[in-house]
């Protein structure tokens, strides 16, 4: 967790399509303190605003390459259900899939996926308004 001016950064390791107890108990701790999150995590999260943005034509295993709640244990569908729902997390930024796309999880709240380094691209992202 990084506290900053007006709102956090929290980092979560979904990287085994899943998260830890400690980790979601914690995320759902901060989140219960109503300060903004701009939420890291390595794996894109998978929800249904998302599947209708996705295509497995497009991506291949989408169960590869998104935390997908419909193919994830309880602690993962914990970890989407509550991006997708708490009014705390405003952002997502993720990786994985090495190529930038934006979607997102929920109306008005933005998922950012930005591993372009293999491909010699940088993005820049700026944090500002509520």
């Amino acid at each position: 967790v990084l506290e900053l001016e007006g709102f956090r950064v929290v980092a979560v390791n979904d990287r085994e399509l899943t998260v830890s107890d400690e980790d979601l108990e914690a995320l759902r701790a901060l989140c219960a303190e109503t300060v903004p999150i701009l939420l890291l995590c390595h794996v894109p999260i998978m929800t249904p605003l998302c599947r209708a943005a996705c295509t497995e034509a497009l991506f291949g295993r989408l169960d590869y390459f998104y935390l997908d709640p419909e193919k994830a244990d309880a602690n993962a569908r914990a970890f989407v259900a509550l991006c997708e729902t708490e009014d705390a997390i405003r952002a997502v930024l993720c990786g994985h899939v090495h190529g930038f796309h934006a979607m997102e999880l929920a109306p008005g709240k933005p998922q950012l996926v930005g591993a372009p380094g293999m491909i010699g691209a940088v993005h820049l992202v700026t944090v500002r308004g509520e």
